[in-house]
């Protein structure tokens, strides 16, 4: 009886906006539309979307994730550097994400967490 915390990259966006929006913690920013405002706003940081499932498949918790490397708006106005974005952004890379993870069955909190 345990969980499976998973990477999901082809997932239908609209059932996880759903989920956030079924309980009160969700907030923007744990929806996929938080992706078009990291592309907008010039931000570094690649979403991950998590999912950690239950035996039967059923998603019990989410987290969106946030990949990135410290300081990639510098070296990405340096036309010099820009080639050295993808050692940069290997050597340097950093996880953060906001609110979250967001756990839909409270029973299994902890174990989400």
């Amino acid at each position: 009886m345990g969980l499976v915390v998973k990477e999901v990259r082809d997932f239908d966006r609209a059932a996880w906006n759903r989920r956030v929006e079924s309980i009160s913690e969700g907030t923007i920013n744990q929806t996929t539309h938080i992706e078009g405002f990291h592309m907008v706003t010039g931000g570094g940081f690649r979403p991950r979307y998590l999912v950690a499932e239950d035996e039967a498949g059923r998603a019990v918790g989410q987290l969106v994730l946030f990949q990135g490397a410290f300081a990639v708006q510098e070296i990405v106005a340096r036309p010099l550097l820009k080639r050295l974005l993808p050692l940069y952004d290997w050597a340097f890379r950093t996880y953060t994400w906001m609110q979250g993870p967001l756990v839909f069955d409270k029973q299994r909190f902890e174990e989400v967490h």
